[in-house]
């Protein structure tokens, strides 16, 4: 069995692969310490293992290894970002700058439509990356997140605010803070929307994951949801033979 993690910057993802039976557990866990109790309570061990984990993570790998040590018995491997993967081509000056999350989903996507496309991870961060038709990264955006957003507006208030959707003038503050930053959502994904299709050709195909991938399909209709493309793209850059 194959033991696949997606560490990001607020929740460590992760699942099971059976070479017959394809992924057969599945997880998620707010830290380190929980993780290792989830994978305790699994009373499963594993051959293999896979990891993505932002720089924030990647700085403290060790531990990470040591830990998962305990339940692996096989390779332990820890995917990098590289100039080229699945036909995509970085388009970075040092490669290695390239969040490797980013770089594996722009990957998966990639091998999955065979054309230009755009690929948008809605989490803590709203990244964008577009990739062109013959496989060239041609760059991306770093926004902040939707749940981000309303964070940083409530602070320490209190307010419970909602993700119902909401539009237009409210009337009570919470609600504002909703409808704000949905508005702010709205208005960049629809720019990003109608830049992709000036850069990319009209032809082009929008794949959102992440959190808050549905919000987005609020703004963008035709993108495609595919929650799976870091751990695809982990397959391609980290293969078990």
């Amino acid at each position: 069995m194959i033991l696949e993690l997606d560490v990001g910057n607020s929740w460590i993802k992760w699942r099971v692969l059976d070479d017959k039976r394809g992924v057969i557990v599945t997880g998620r866990a707010a830290s380190l310490a929980e993780l290792e109790g989830q994978l305790s309570g699994s009373a499963a061990s594993f051959v293999d293992c896979r990891v993505c984990a932002v720089q924030s993570a990647l700085s403290n790998a060790e531990h990470y290894a040591g830990v998962l040590r305990q339940y692996v018995s096989g390779r332990l491997v820890f995917a990098a970002s590289g100039e080229h993967l699945a036909g995509v081509q970085n388009s970075y000056a040092e490669p290695a700058r390239l969040g490797v999350d980013r770089w594996l989903a722009m990957a998966a996507g990639y091998s999955r439509v065979r054309g230009a496309c755009m690929i948008i991870d809605a989490g803590t961060a709203i990244t964008v990356d577009y990739v062109r038709d013959d496989g060239l990264h041609l760059g991306g955006l770093i926004a902040p997140g939707y749940q981000q957003m309303k964070k940083t507006l409530v602070g320490s208030t209190g307010l419970v605010v909602s993700d119902e959707f909401l539009a237009g003038p409210q009337t009570c503050t919470a609600n504002c803070v909703a409808a704000g930053v949905e508005t702010m959502l709205s208005g960049f994904m629809k720019q990003v929307h109608d830049d992709g299709l000036v850069r990319l050709g009209q032809r082009a195909r929008f794949l959102v994951s992440g959190g808050d991938a549905l919000l987005v399909q609020r703004h963008i209709e035709s993108c495609e949801v595919m929650d799976d493309l870091v751990f695809a793209g982990l397959a391609l850059a980290c293969p078990f033979e």
